[in-house]
């Protein structure tokens, strides 16, 4: 499913409250609206190609990063609980995160 358009409290104007977003199911290739009382772009790096469903003239609003990745035994990291340390020297995230009975470990601009 995907998001193809943002439901507006007045239709005619993009501007009001945004209320909802329509969506295609991609399998059948039916749309359908949801309504919300809150709606989150969590697009991650394709978070500006949403932006611009709503508005095509909207600026860049995510820049790439680049990061390291390793994978540790498992005992680095409980099976529920990760880390994620935002207050390194040189101002990169650190993270610790369960995954696939592994500990994930990574770093981020």
């Amino acid at each position: 499913t995907e998001m193809v358009e943002v439901l507006h409290e007045n239709p005619e104007d993009t501007n009001s409250k945004a209320i909802g977003v329509k969506v295609k199911d991609n399998l059948t290739g039916k749309t359908f609206d949801v309504h919300a009382k809150s709606i989150i772009f969590a697009g991650g790096p394709f978070t500006d190609h949403m932006r611009r469903i709503e508005n095509p003239n909207c600026k860049p609003a995510v820049a790439a990063a680049a990061g390291t990745h390793i994978v540790l035994p498992g005992y680095y990291c409980s099976r529920g609980v990760g880390m994620l340390d935002i207050n390194t020297s040189d101002g990169r995230f650190l993270f610790f995160l369960p995954w696939q009975g592994k500990t994930l470990v990574g770093t981020t601009d």
